[in-house]
């Protein structure tokens, strides 16, 4: 899980790490999800490094837990309900 707006490790850092692990052979061991960050209850956005709501936080988690017991990657299990980002790329590593 990575926060987009996270200024401390950048998302590209996360698109450099999936060409790695895929040009090692491994990129169905890798699920990457992006959320941006929570909202205060004021309503205030709070986008920094591993700014993750505890819903967030535990959907991670069951996920692991899923994909160990199963056998299926778990994607469905970070829903755009919990402010995950379905779908999102992160730019690519500028090096």
């Amino acid at each position: 899980m990575h926060t987009t707006g996270d200024a401390l490790a950048p998302p590209n850092h996360e698109s450099a790490y999936c060409t790695t692990v895929g040009q090692m052979g491994n990129g169905d061991l890798l699920i990457q999800q992006f959320t941006a960050g929570y909202r205060t209850a004021s309503g205030t956005a709070v986008n920094g490094h591993c700014t993750f709501t505890s819903a967030q936080n535990i959907a991670g988690i069951d996920a692991m837990v899923s994909w160990l017991d199963t056998g299926n990657r778990p994607e469905e299990l970070f829903p755009a309900t919990l402010g995950f980002l379905p779908g999102y790329v992160p730019p690519p590593w500028p090096w």
